[in-house]
């Protein structure tokens, strides 16, 4: 049997919808206080919780009305459905005028081109990101008007680990950043390479070219962190959205002390580390 397993609206275009506790239809209107509503043929948007359901494998703690749909049913083959059907809800009756909205996938160029539609306005909604990518989840409002071409650039952020990277010099024999003597652990160098590819090993043995490249300089307590306070040369940063915190990309990080500091030898011990999504923040310590 058919249900109605929950009702949503939003007061904007282009806001996802929340689900209420109940919902008033108007006459060649649609739904009171809802932002779609209006004298056009689409009021009322239906989606069936078992499509929901399937995103929500993929896209766990989806809501209802993430998809800005008005209603969502459970037990009705919705895209089956032909067009003019009538549907009873509660005690109103609608009537089905289009089935379906159109998933665009983009090209390797990040392209991707609809059919024909009539004019109106619509939503645009990532429901799935590229990959090395973070999903966008604004609603993207388009205007089609009659012979014209409308277009939509939006631009994609690449998932990246926001770096607290801590290189730390270490006293080989007290396993502590202690110097022995007089020799300080202070002006040891450490080599930083970004690497495009993920790998468990050292790109560069199989001849892989870091894309960028940095070397850090530790303090008198032998540590140096990923920072322009403690960079002694190398590549600008990449840096999150706000074009000020420090970050890597996903791919591979290496690290190499390639200078020791007075009265030491330098380890030549490459560290690999791969920056996968949601990365956390990486310490590196060196002897």
């Amino acid at each position: 049997m058919a249900e109605v397993v929950s009702v949503n609206i939003s007061e904007k275009k282009g806001a996802v919808k929340r689900e209420v506790p109940e919902i008033h239809l108007k006459l060649r209107h649609g739904i009171v206080g809802d932002a779609h509503a209006g004298d056009w043929r689409r009021q009322i948007s239906l989606l069936a919780e078992e499509s929901v359901d399937k995103m929500r494998s993929l896209l766990p703690g989806l809501q209802p009305g993430a998809f800005a749909e008005n209603i969502n049913t459970r037990g009705l083959e919705l895209k089956t459905l032909p067009i003019g059907t009538r549907l009873r809800l509660g005690e109103t009756v609608v009537e089905v005028t289009q089935i379906g909205k159109e998933c665009l996938v983009t090209d390797e160029n990040g392209y991707a081109k609809s059919g024909e539609l009539e004019s109106g306005n619509y939503t645009v909604k990532e429901l799935k990101a590229s990959k090395g990518y973070i999903i966008d989840v604004t609603a993207h409002n388009v205007t089609v008007e009659p012979e014209k071409t409308a277009s939509l650039n939006v631009t994609e952020i690449p998932q990246n680990d926001p770096m607290d990277l801590l290189l730390q010099k270490l006293d080989k024999e007290l396993k502590a950043a202690q110097p022995q003597g007089k020799a300080s652990l202070a002006e040891a160098q450490f080599t930083v390479k970004f690497y495009t590819e993920q790998s468990d090993k050292d790109p560069a043995a199989s001849g892989a070219k870091p894309a960028r490249t940095w070397i850090f300089k530790t303090d008198s307590e032998g540590k140096a962190q990923f920072s322009k306070n403690y960079l002694l040369s190398g590549d600008a940063f990449y840096t999150q959205k706000d074009g000020k915190t420090p970050c890597l990309p996903l791919g591979t990080v290496t690290v190499q002390e390639t200078k020791a500091p007075a009265g030491y030898l330098a380890n030549d011990t490459v560290f690999v580390q791969k920056i996968t999504a949601g990365g956390k923040a990486e310490t590196v310590s060196c002897y």
